[in-house]
Formats: structure tokens, C-alpha cells, sequence
């Protein structure tokens, strides 16, 4: 903001604040649809034999990096899409003059330089962070954890925390 000789008044700190939780939706809707690829892949990975032998055509199990960079371009334009249209959202207040342009536009190019740098994060840096960060042992065994989290056959809740003692038992009293 300093560059664009933008103030940082309580009006474009606030909006700062307000602008937080849409600046990691980017991120989320990017790990979920990364998570979901690796544990898809982990759940039922892709049969290879490596020799002939059946009549369907056998394909290599996709690495890794090849199932993050698939899930990335899977939502990358929804995410750019849905960032843009919140800032253009704020288009009106770029327009504003006298004392409400003053007080309103700062907060407007915050928040629009805030979004744009939170889609340029979640389109090149969380992909690779994905990639470091999650493994195997972060990924849901064969059975779906939705299942394991909302009910089922084998369903308890962990007695291990302290904390999930004191819920079960105000919620049985």
C-alpha cells in the first residue's frame, strides 16, 4: 500500500480484518481438493501390472506432484473466478470522491491488493506446500472419514482427551 501511496487509516485496517476470512477461502477450496485427489489415489490406487497380459490397457500410478498439479488446475479457475468477483465488488467504491472517497477508498485497495495477493498464494504457493506437507500418514485409511466422523458401525468418540470426557459427560447428564 505504501508503493501505491495508499494510507493505512482505521477504515482500510478494518476492512483488513473484515477481509481475512475471504482471504484464505482460496486456500481451502485448494488443499480440500488436493487432500481429496491424494486420498481418492490412496483409497483405490490405480491397478498396474506392468506387463500386458489383460485386455484393458494398463496405466502408470500418477506421482504425486502429477495428482497435485491435476487437482490444482481442477480449481484453479473457480478460485480466481470467485476472487474476482469479490473484487469487483468493491468497483464502486474506487469511484467515490470528496470526503467518502476518502475515507472508503483506502479500504477498497486494501482489500483488492489483500485478495489479489491471497489468489496469487493459493494458485502457486499452496500447491507446493501441499506437496511437502501432505503424505500418506495425513491421508484417511481405506474407510471414508466422513463415515468414521458423523457415524457408523465402529464409531466411539476418543476418551483419550480430557476435553471429549468433560463433552460426553455434560451431554449425558
Amino acid at each position: 500500500m505504501r508503493y501505491a501511496g495508499i494510507s493505512a487509516n482505521l477504515m482500510s485496517l478494518g476492512g483488513l480484518a473484515i477481509a481475512i476470512g475471504m482471504m484464505v477461502d482460496g486456500g481451502v477450496v485448494m488443499v480440500e481438493n488436493i487432500y481429496r485427489h491424494l486420498s481418492e489415489e490412496a483409497a483405490h490406487p490405480t491397478a498396474w501390472s506392468g506387463a500386458g497380459g489383460s485386455e484393458a490397457p494398463q496405466v502408470p500410478p500418477e506421482s504425486k506432484g502429477h495428482q497435485i498439479l491435476r487437482a490444482a488446475r481442477e480449481v484453479g479457475r473457480p478460485v480466481v473466478f470467485a476472487i474476482a468477483i469479490i473484487i469487483l465488488v468493491f468497483l464502486p467504491l474506487f469511484t467515490l470522491e470528496g470526503v467518502e472517497g476518502k475515507m472508503f477508498r483506502p479500504m477498497a485497495f486494501s482489500i483488492a491488493f489483500a485478495m489479489l495477493a491471497s489468489m496469487l498464494l493459493s494458485l502457486t504457493v499452496i500447491p507446493v506446500l501441499s506437496a511437502f506437507t501432505v503424505d500418506e500418514s495425513t491421508l484417511p485409511a481405506q474407510q471414508d472419514a466422513a463415515i468414521g466422523m458423523f457415524g457408523g458401525a465402529n464409531w466411539a468418540p476418543n476418551m483419550d482427551n480430557p476435553q471429549n470426557k468433560k463433552f460426553v459427560a455434560a451431554y449425558e447428564a
